[in-house]
C-alpha cells in the first residue's frame, strides 16, 4: 500500500477514515521510536496484535477511542 512506501513520517493522524487494516502501517518500516500515529474512530479491532507490532518499535498508536471490541 502507499501507506508503506512513506518511511520518513514521524506523525500521522488517520482519525474518521473508516480504517480496519493497519497493515500498510505495520509494514512501514519508517514508523518506529518517537513516531505518532493517530487511528482513533476508526473500525480497528481493540485487540489488533498488530497494534502491540508497532508499540514494540516504540510507536506511540493512539486507538482506543472508537475502536471495535470483539
Amino acid at each position: 500500500g502507499a501507506l508503506s512506501n512513506l518511511t520518513a513520517l514521524e506523525s500521522l493522524s488517520l482519525r474518521f477514515n473508516d480504517i480496519s487494516d493497519i497493515g500498510a502501517l505495520v509494514n512501514n518500516s519508517g514508523l518506529d521510536e518517537g513516531d505518532v500515529l493517530d487511528l482513533r474512530s476508526n473500525q480497528i479491532n481493540c485487540d489488533d496484535p498488530r497494534i502491540a507490532i508497532l508499540e514494540a518499535r516504540g510507536v506511540a498508536v493512539d486507538y482506543l477511542l472508537g475502536c471495535k471490541a470483539e
